[in-house]
């Protein structure tokens, strides 16, 4: 099964490239406290009819630069 994440389009890079942020939650191990832990990936997108702001969801796929090693599938449902 290939590795899927969730999240949000934060950036536009060229005509093919978007930047999307994926946040988690964790919890300490001491105070068990929760705190949300974001990250940003670079991913390959084929048409360019994403904007900034929507959620999508990305897949893991072969490297096709330095940085780009994750595609967008499809856009997502929005979270309520």
């Amino acid at each position: 099964m290939l590795q899927r994440k969730k999240g949000v389009i934060v950036g536009l890079i060229g005509d093919s490239t978007v930047k999307i942020a994926v946040e988690r939650s964790i919890i300490h191990p001491l105070y068990r406290k929760r705190r949300i832990v974001s990250r940003r990936y670079l991913a390959h997108v084929e048409k360019g009819t994403f904007g900034i702001g929507e959620n999508v969801t990305i897949e893991a796929t072969a490297r096709r630069s330095r940085l780009v090693a994750w595609k967008v599938v499809t856009k997502a449902k929005e979270r309520s």
